[in-house]
């Protein structure tokens, strides 16, 4: 999928000519019926992507909030699956979901069982889901903020920036689980890889900007 964005109509059409000429060179073609030009919103990929940044589409969302409980392995894979889509909307998805994953590690012969503790983080990302925050692209001459956390199995980040108002806007959310041997790293070290993650994740919004670190 190819988006270009421009903020003049008649940028736009030099941005398209420009973009045009480098397909041909490179042999690439277009299915004009599945191109849209000069529209300023539209659905890519499972978002919705206006002049505003990027959203959820409601039906990702309502998709998930009416899914119903798993009961086996396999529904709670594609429950996270549906989930793990719309990560870079929320904050610490990591920790969020850590209660799940001792359920997709059951053998064979174990029982899988539904708890309120697995209930209630279901629950959690739901109330999140309601309304999902929309993330905005960055701005040229304003300083991004990083803030990376860590605690004992999970390391996360959040990319962010003052818009013309000082109100602080989300870029992007990131988060994993920690491997064996990082659960043993001290509390310093875990930060440490957790600002290494996000630098390595985020490094092409970061790259361009000065960038306010928060630990």
């Amino acid at each position: 999928m190819t988006v270009i964005g421009s903020k003049r109509k008649v940028d736009h059409i030099q941005h398209l000519k420009f973009s045009f000429e480098r397909m041909r060179k490179h042999g690439l073609k277009m299915n004009p019926l599945k191109c849209a030009f000069g529209v300023s919103a539209g659905d890519f990929l499972g978002f919705v992507v206006h002049q505003k940044g990027i959203e959820v589409d409601k039906n990702k969302t309502r998709e998930i909030m009416e899914t119903k409980l798993p009961s086996n392995k396999k529904e709670l894979q594609s429950l996270l699956g549906k989930i793990n889509f719309l990560r870079r909307f929320i904050s610490n998805l990591s920790g969020k979901a850590k209660v799940f994953f001792p359920l997709l590690h059951l053998k064979k012969e174990e029982e899988f069982r539904w708890d309120e503790n697995h209930q209630k983080a279901f629950e959690e990302i739901n109330n999140y889901l309601i309304n999902p925050p929309v993330m905005v692209p960055p701005f040229e001459g304003r300083k991004l903020k990083l803030y990376v956390s860590a605690n004992d199995s999970t390391i996360a980040g959040m990319l962010s920036q003052d818009d013309e108002n000082g109100i602080e806007r989300a870029i992007y959310y990131i988060s994993r689980m920690l491997v064996e041997v990082e659960i043993r790293y001290t509390p310093l070290e875990k930060l440490c890889l957790s600002l290494y993650f996000a630098c390595t994740k985020l490094k092409h919004y970061i790259k361009p900007y000065d960038v306010f670190v928060f630990c």
